[in-house]
């Protein structure tokens, strides 16, 4: 087989992962298992009715390809997708009454049934499987049901994720699930939107790597409830200095986990305004916010003892957080407080 007929079906499985939630679920899921089976041209003739349809416009090169593959993606109607669709995502099936949690977690339950079940069965048998999720689709003019979507993330080569997906959706099928979705990827490729809002609004229910305990640091000392959060008299103090620098290096290059614009008064200087940010950042194992590295550097307040430790045994930046740590984040700082 020539490296470009290789080539071809991955191109080709990367085309309809842009085709999610764009056209209707039968058609998708038809293209995929005609992919799988070897039979790539049908599969491009559906992507072509697609753009045909003005459900989805092709990049020139996606153009290419399709006609490449035997079909004509040629608009007759002159129909453009001109507007990005959107998507309303959940990680669990939304129940009147119930607040809906923002992600979950479920890779250590083990109470698992019906689609969950069936996908993490076939997924963890594929060799080089990272992480399966599966996150519910609210209803839209081309899906008019609320339907899962399930994730799966491999290192497997790219000429090998057609036949994945084409064993995921049989194992849902067989599970009862009529036009599964399955979108697989390489965790190395930029997501498409569809991808990364099913994601962010997901359940992980499988992953190569076992969870790990994640810890969210303070940001003050004190809380009080009419004066507001504030420090110990004897918060430790780190003088100017490499090691100084070296500490709030460490704590920006954590990894984004949230971020937002809201800013909060400097309670030491409170002349200084509302200065203080609030983003929240990750290496996977703790979870810190920009007001800890803000009074460190502008005030030389230490992070909590168990932050300062574990922050300064990293031996490497910029920090890395792979999507499954930076899920299981997620799921901590969004845990609903006991009261």
């Amino acid at each position: 087989m020539t490296d470009a007929a290789t080539a071809r079906p991955a191109q080709l499985h990367h085309l309809l992962l842009r085709l999610g939630g764009r056209i209707p679920d039968e058609l998708l899921t038809e293209a995929r298992d005609l992919l799988a089976l070897g039979r790539p041209r049908p599969a491009a003739q559906i992507a072509a009715a697609a753009v045909r349809q003005g459900w989805f416009t092709p990049t020139d090169a996606e153009r290419r390809l399709i006609a490449g593959s035997g079909a004509h993606p040629a608009n007759p109607t002159g129909r453009t997708t001109t507007t990005e669709r959107g998507w309303t995502f959940a990680p669990a099936v939304p129940q009147p009454g119930i607040r809906t949690p923002v992600v979950l977690d479920l890779s250590s339950t083990g109470h698992l049934d019906g689609g969950d079940a069936a996908a993490v069965a076939a997924t963890s048998r594929i060799a080089g499987a990272v992480a399966l999720w599966r996150a519910w689709r609210a209803p839209d003019d081309l899906n008019p049901f609320v339907v899962p979507v399930f994730l799966v993330s491999t290192d497997a080569p790219g000429d090998a994720l057609p036949a994945i997906t084409g064993t995921v959706q049989e194992a849902l099928r067989c599970a009862g699930i009529n036009h599964p979705q399955v979108e697989v990827f390489r965790p190395d490729t930029h997501p498409s939107p569809y991808r990364s809002s099913a994601r962010s609004r997901s359940a992980l229910l499988w992953a190569a790597t076992p969870p790990s305990p994640v810890t969210i640091a303070r940001d003050f000392d004190v809380v009080d409830p009419e004066r507001g959060p504030g420090f110990a008299a004897d918060h430790p103090v780190l003088p100017a200095g490499p090691r100084k620098v070296g500490i709030l290096d460490r704590l920006r290059a954590g990894d984004l986990l949230l971020a937002t614009t809201a800013h909060e008064t400097d309670v030491l200087e409170r002349g200084r305004g509302r200065v203080v940010p609030q983003n929240f950042r990750t290496d996977g194992a703790w979870i810190w916010t920009d007001t800890v590295t803000y009074y460190l550097e502008h005030h030389g307040l230490s992070p909590e003892p168990g932050l300062l430790r574990h922050i300064e045994g990293r031996d490497r930046l910029p920090i890395a957080v792979d999507a499954v740590s930076r899920h299981r984040a997620l799921v901590e700082l969004f845990r609903p407080v006991a009261v």
